[in-house]
C-alpha cells in the first residue's frame, strides 16, 4: 500500500556538484598525459594489444608510482586449494594497499586473483610420444605447430602439473592487485586499461605515432637498383631474456 504524501522522501534540488576545479582537472590529466609521453616507454611500460586502449603494464604501473609518490604495502593473500577438481584447483587472491610516501596514509587498495583453471594453466600441450596411456589422442584437441624440422602435431591434455604453479600465480595476483591500484590512484584509467600482458594469443604493436612514422617511409620494393643486390650471408640472432616480483 502506498504510503500517504506527506511521507514520502524528498529529494527536490538535491544534487552533486564538482568539488574540483575544470581547470585544474585539466591541467592535471595533461601533466599525465605529458608524462606518459615524455618517459614512458611503449612495449616496455604499456602496450597497445589490438585496437583497444592501451594496456598498462607493471614497470609503467612503478613508474606511476615514482611519480605520485606512492610505494606498495603490505600485501593481504588469500589461498584456496581444492583437490577434488580435475585438475586440481589453486587460486590466489590479493589485496595490496598503495601508500603515500608523504604522510604514510592508504591512498587506495588494489585487488587481483588469478587462478589454475585460467586457459594459460589449465592445460598444456603435448606431443603424442608424451600423451598418458588413458588419454586417446582421438578426443583431445589438437595443433599443428613449426619446429626446426618442419610441422609437428601436439595435443592439449589437463595440466597434472599444478604445485609448479603456485609460485606464478601468486606473481600474477600481485601483479594485477597492483595494477589495479594504480590505475585507480593515479586516475589514469583515461589513458589505460587492465593489465593484459598475461593473456596468450594476443599481438602487441605500437602505438599510432609509430606507426605513422614507418608508413611514411618509401617502399623499398619500387626503388630502383643501380646495382644488383649483395648476396646475404647466414647470421645467428640471440634471444633476449626477460625476467620480476619478490614474495612478501
Amino acid at each position: 500500500m502506498a504510503l500517504p504524501e506527506r511521507q514520502l522522501p524528498r529529494a527536490y534540488g538535491a544534487c552533486v556538484n564538482m568539488v574540483m576545479d575544470f581547470g585544474a582537472l585539466r591541467q592535471r590529466l595533461e601533466e599525465l598525459r605529458q608524462f606518459v609521453k615524455e618517459y614512458m616507454v611503449p612495449g616496455e611500460d604499456y602496450g597497445i594489444i589490438g585496437d583497444s586502449k592501451p594496456t598498462l603494464f607493471k614497470p609503467g604501473a612503478e613508474k606511476l608510482c615514482d611519480v605520485y609518490g606512492l610505494s606498495a604495502g603490505e600485501a593481504h593473500i588469500e589461498f584456496t586449494r581444492d583437490d577434488t577438481k580435475n585438475p586440481i584447483y589453486i587460486s590466489y587472491r590479493v589485496s595490496l594497499p598503495l601508500i603515500s610516501r608523504i604522510d604514510g596514509k592508504i591512498i587506495m587498495v588494489g585487488v587481483g586473483s588469478a587462478n589454475s583453471w585460467e586457459k594459460k594453466y589449465r592445460w598444456r600441450w603435448v606431443t603424442e610420444r608424451e600423451l598418458p596411456p588413458d588419454l586417446p589422442k582421438e578426443t583431445l584437441k589438437q595443433a599443428t605447430f613449426d619446429g626446426k624440422y618442419g610441422s609437428y602435431i601436439k595435443y592439449r591434455i589437463p595440466n597434472d602439473e599444478i604445485d609448479d604453479l603456485d609460485n606464478t600465480l601468486l606473481k600474477m595476483a600481485k601483479k594485477r592487485a597492483l595494477i589495479d591500484a594504480v590505475l585507480s590512484a593515479t586516475r589514469s584509467s583515461a589513458l589505460f586499461t587492465q593489465d593484459i600482458e598475461d593473456l596468450e594469443d594476443l599481438t602487441i604493436r605500437q602505438p599510432e605515432s609509430v606507426d605513422r612514422r614507418q608508413r611514411t617511409q618509401p617502399d623499398r620494393s619500387t626503388v630502383a637498383r643501380t646495382s644488383p643486390r649483395p648476396k646475404r650471408t647466414s647470421s645467428s640472432v640471440k634471444p633476449r631474456n626477460v625476467g620480476w616480483i619478490r614474495r612478501p
